[in-house]
Order: C-alpha cells, then sequence, then structure tokens
C-alpha cells in the first residue's frame, strides 16, 4: 500500500517523524513558526487517520484544551 499523506501547507517544514505509542508522531513547523505534532493511528480498518494534533506556541505557560469545551491551565 502507498499513502501519501497531504499535512504540510507551503512553507512548512517536517522537523521530525517517529514512533509514539503505537501511533507515528510527525513534527512539523508551520511557516508562522508554531510546531504541530500531529498524531497519526490505525483506524480499525487498519487504514491511517490523524488521532490528534498538539500545537506549540507562543504563550504563558499555558495549555489549551479542545475536546467539546475550554480548559485553561498554567502550571
Amino acid at each position: 500500500m502507498n499513502l501519501n499523506i497531504k499535512i504540510l501547507k507551503k512553507g512548512d517544514t517536517v522537523v521530525s517523524v517517529l514512533p509514539y505509542e503505537g501511533s507515528v508522531a510527525i513534527a512539523v513547523k508551520r511557516k508562522s513558526g508554531h510546531i504541530e505534532i500531529i498524531l497519526i493511528s490505525k483506524n480499525s480498518d487498519g487504514l491511517p487517520e490523524i488521532s490528534s494534533t498538539w500545537t506549540i506556541a507562543e504563550g504563558d505557560n499555558e495549555i489549551e484544551v479542545r475536546d467539546g469545551h475550554v480548559r485553561v491551565s498554567t502550571f
């Protein structure tokens, strides 16, 4: 099977690709300078899908979780 994973936009670069807890983590540096960690897992049919995306950006040590609601934590 040959897969074409289209997650890059013009000006983006792949920083790294690593295995992570049964998934593949792809670190992408966006043109804006933000880093996105894109986790790709296999679904129940064995096909790859994006399971979650983490964005690393400027902020005051906050983590914002968007999953139907928003929570902001400071550590």
